[in-house]
Order: C-alpha cells, then structure tokens, then sequence
C-alpha cells in the first residue's frame, strides 16, 4: 500500500502534552502514522503557546488558520454574549475560507472532522468541490449540545448527510444519531494512551476521589462539590485537575462551605501527572449532566481506577457490562448516595478494580486507527495502489 494523505479537520487539537482538548486525536495520528499515513491537521490559532515540537512528532503539519477567538474555546463561547458571537462567526467563515485554499493547494486522499461542528460545517462546504471525500465524527456536544438547538440541528442534519462516512465513539450516540438523522455511524473509540507510573495504588485513611476534566456546566463539578457536601463524609480528599469558566465559582463554593482542607485544584496536567493521579485515587468521579463517552473514563481503566458516576452516555453500560464501576441519577442527592456507599463499603474499589484492565484492552485508541484505516480503504480505491 502506497502512503494515505489524511486532512484532520479539528477545532480541538493538543497544543503541547499538558493540554486536555482533543488529546486523543495525538494518539490517533501516532498510530495512523505507523500505517503509513501522512496527517495534516488544520485547526485554528489559539493565542496560547505551541509545542511544535511536540505537535508536529507524528503529523506531517500543523495549519493554524486566523479567526478572532483568542484563547477561548469552543465550550466556554456563550450565544447572548455579542462578542462570543462575532467570534463563532469568524471561526466559521474564516475556517471555510481557509480551507478552501488549503485543499486548492493540496491533494488529499480522505478528510476526517472530529465534531459535526464547527468541523464537519467547513468541511461540508468544501470538500466535494475538490473530489475529496469525507467523514464526521460525532464526539459528544455536537449532538448533545448543538443537536438540541434547532437551527444547528438542521445544519447538523445536513453535514451528516453529505458525509461519506459517520463516526462516533459510543452506543448511546450511535442510536441517538440513527433516531434523530436516520444514519447508523460505525463506532471508533477515542482513548488516548497513558504510560502507567511505576507506582501503585495504596489504600490510605481519607475517602480519595479525583474529578479531571474541563470546569463547565456540563461537566458537573459544582455537581460534584455539592454532592460531597450533602453525603456526610467527614475525612475525605477531592483533586480537581483541570480549568475552565467555572473555576471562581467552584472556588467561592470551597472557601463558603469550608472545604479547603479537603478540596484542591491542581490546575491542567499532563498526563504523567494524570496518571499517577488516578492510580492513587480511591475512585476517578464523573459528574457530567451530559456525556458521550469521557476520555477520561478509559483512562481511568488503564490505571485500574474504578469510576463513580452521574449515569449519563455509555457509562452506565460500561459499568454495569464489566463491573468496574457504580453509576448514580444525575442529582446531588443521587450521586451523594453513591459517594456515600463507595466511602464506606470499603472492599467495593477492589472488586471494581480487577476487572477495570479487560475493558481496557478492548478499547485502545489503536485498534480505532486499524479499524478507521480499514474501512476508507475498502470503500475508497483512491487511497489503493
């Protein structure tokens, strides 16, 4: 097989190892590029700082186009605010323009968008007028967060349809888009790899919980701190390991409630450091109010760390299947029974935690890559000899 030139499409994108957004997709190149692929990927420009280095190890370019967002992402624009708008709008038009040029230029043998928007959106106006096909896949808050809004559902519909192929990466959202767009996606799972510490797990006299993720609404983490508060637990520890827009808010809720000496945030982290994290926690603790599949979740199986978590997405499945996991109602109150139960049933992490590596095996981001490669080249002879 000759070389497969690849266009990654993608509003999230790593910008050095310490950064969450998107990290999967390093893994998926890296493994892409042992199958001989080359992968340019076309992302905007963040004002923050670039590992280049670090980007460019596996891809054979990183294209950053311009648009007026600064270092905001995606996730923390707001549709009232005028200027979040007039950003969404520059990330949309100037990502089409852009790319246009970028596909004027050069020749590419598939373009794959992770998330329906804004990705899918450039892709969808461009691609065909260049012979170029193209897949979407579908991540989480496209469908959940923008397929709720009707207008950008119908947009939605729209690029899915024009899509060659259909990707997501769980069964709540496979069904979820076959219902609502009448198109059953093929499932890729989007599980970066950790390299485990030489350390191991030990149990210590605090309740040990750790929350990674972005500090939204969705996520939960104000979710979770009332939880806690409402659960009676009296010697415990909280680690919250990332950032975002809520982050006074949740630190307010800290200080009022008196929780400094049981709740701290150690800011973003990479993943040595989030490994050794989640192999030290009692539990890792999803609290979203809206999932597809958490990263952090298989991450969580790589390390033997048992998850307690807000039933939403396949997590409820994955706990139940194999066993590795408790899942409660999305409420405080709910999930302060689970928290509850888990500090005080003792021999649970243990039992949950033999069966965690399993579920990890058959998950890893490289069987993903096989699978992804396998299927463009049976349904597109251009990327044949």
């Amino acid at each position: 097989m000759r070389t497969k030139k690849l266009l990654l499409v993608t509003h999230c994108f790593p910008s050095d190892k310490n950064d969450l957004v998107g990290n999967f997709l390093y893994d998926f190149i890296k493994y892409l590029s042992k199958i001989d692929y080359e992968v340019t990927v076309f992302t905007p420009k963040m004002d923050i700082y670039y590992d280049l280095n670090y980007q460019k190890k596996y891809a054979t370019d990183v294209e950053l186009f311009n648009w007026s967002g600064g270092d905001k992402r995606l996730a923390e624009f707001k549709l009232t605010n005028f200027k979040d708008l007039r950003s969404l709008f520059s990330l949309f038009r100037n990502g089409k323009k852009q790319l246009d040029q970028l596909l004027k230029n050069n020749k590419f043998d598939f373009i794959l968008a992770p998330w329906v928007i804004p990705s899918g959106y450039f892709v969808s106006k461009v691609a065909k007028k260049y012979n170029t096909p193209f897949g979407v896949w579908a991540l989480g808050s496209d469908i959940n967060v923008y397929g709720k809004k009707p207008f950008i559902s119908g947009l939605i519909k729209k690029i899915l349809k024009k899509s060659d192929l259909v990707f997501t990466n769980n069964f709540q959202m496979k069904k979820m888009i076959n219902k609502k767009y009448d198109i059953d996606p093929t499932i890729l799972f989007t599980n970066r790899k950790l390299s485990k510490p030489n350390s191991v797990y030990k149990k210590t006299s605090p309740f040990k919980i750790l929350f990674v993720g972005r500090f939204e609404y969705v996520k939960g983490p104000d979710i979770l701190l009332e939880a806690l508060l409402q659960s009676g637990i009296k010697n415990f520890s909280l680690k919250f390991i990332g950032d975002g827009s809520m982050r006074n808010e949740l630190e307010l809720f800290v200080n009022s409630n008196n929780l400094k000496n049981y709740v701290s945030f150690i800011g973003q982290q990479g993943q040595d450091t989030i490994a050794e994290e989640l192999i030290q926690t009692d539990y890792l603790v999803i609290s979203s109010r809206s999932e597809g599949m958490p990263v952090v979740f298989w991450e969580a199986m790589q390390m033997n760390t048992p998850v307690l978590s807000t039933n939403c997405g396949d997590i409820e499945y994955y706990c139940n299947k194999y066993n590795v996991g408790r899942t409660s109602e999305i409420s405080e109150k709910s999930l302060a029974e689970l928290l509850h139960f888990a500090a005080n049933f003792k021999p649970l992490r243990e039992t949950l935690s033999q069966n965690t590596e399993d579920l990890a095996s058959l998950t890893d981001i490289r069987s993903s890559t096989e699978k992804f490669d396998r299927i463009i080249t049976a349904r597109f002879s251009n990327t044949e000899e």
